[in-house]
C-alpha cells in the first residue's frame, strides 16, 4: 500500500500518462519534490511545487491530500499536548497524518476560525498553514464527533523546542497574525521544518479577536 499515493500522483500530475509508473519520471520534479512524493509528505510536496511556480501540480497534490484527510483513519490516538482542546492524531493509509480538534472543546475558539485562517492564508498566497478542513470523525468507542483537521507535518520543531525567543518573530508571521487578528502566537505554535528551515504556523482557534495588542 505504501506506493499507492505516489502512483496516484504520478497519473494526476503527468496528465494521466499511464505509461509512467514512477514518481521520478514526472517532468520538472526536483530531487526534493521527488523525496516528498515518494515518502507521501504531500503538504511538503505542495509547498515545494508552489516554490517552483508549479501551481497546477500543487493543486493536484492538495486534492489527493484532501481526499485522504476526509477518509477514515487507520489509527486514532488521543493527543494530550499543552492545549485546552480535545485533540486526536489521526494516521491514514500510506502514513499520512492529521491533527484533529474536536468542535466545542474550546468555547472561545470555534473550529471555523482554523478553517478561515487557512483560507485567508491560501487566498493571500502566504502559505504558512497546512491544508485544513472540517469533517466528521468516527471514534473507536462508536461515537462520532465534528471537528477540524490539519495535515500534520512530522519533520519540524516548535520555536520553543529550538530555543527561539517568543517575542522575536519573523516579519511574515507578524504580518499574517495582524491580518487574521491572532492573539495567541506563543512560541509553541509556530514551527520550523527540519529539512528546509522554513517557517509554518499552527493553532489558530484564537484568531479574529480584534484587539489593539493582538501582535
Amino acid at each position: 500500500m505504501k506506493q499507492s499515493i505516489p502512483l496516484i500522483l504520478t497519473f494526476l500530475l503527468l496528465g494521466c500518462d499511464s505509461k509512467a509508473p514512477f514518481v521520478v519520471d514526472i517532468p520538472g520534479v526536483t530531487k526534493q519534490l521527488e523525496v516528498y512524493l515518494s515518502e507521501n509528505r504531500l503538504q511538503e510536496a505542495a509547498w515545494e511545487s508552489i516554490k517552483l511556480a508549479q501551481f497546477d501540480r500543487a493543486d493536484s497534490i492538495l486534492t489527493v491530500l484532501r481526499q485522504i484527510l476526509e477518509s477514515q483513519p487507520v489509527e486514532i490516538e488521543r493527543w494530550g499536548g499543552k492545549g485546552i482542546m480535545e485533540n486526536y492524531l489521526l494516521t491514514f493509509q500510506n502514513g499520512v497524518q492529521g491533527f484533529f480538534k474536536v468542535a466545542g472543546s474550546d468555547s472561545l475558539g470555534p473550529i471555523r476560525k482554523e478553517l478561515a485562517t487557512y483560507e485567508i492564508d491560501n487566498l493571500l498566497r502566504i502559505h504558512l498553514t497546512s491544508i485544513t478542513l472540517i469533517r466528521q470523525l468516527d471514534l473507536p468507542d462508536g461515537s462520532s464527533v465534528k471537528g477540524v483537521i490539519k495535515y500534520f507535518v512530522k519533520a519540524a520543531k516548535t520555536a520553543e523546542d529550538l530555543g527561539l525567543k517568543s517575542n522575536v518573530k519573523p516579519d511574515i508571521l507578524l504580518f499574517f497574525d495582524t491580518i487574521v487578528a491572532n492573539v495567541d502566537r506563543h512560541w509553541g505554535n509556530w514551527m520550523i521544518r527540519d529539512d528546509t528551515n522554513e517557517l509554518f504556523a499552527i493553532d489558530h482557534n484564537r484568531t479574529f479577536q480584534f484587539d489593539l495588542d493582538f501582535t
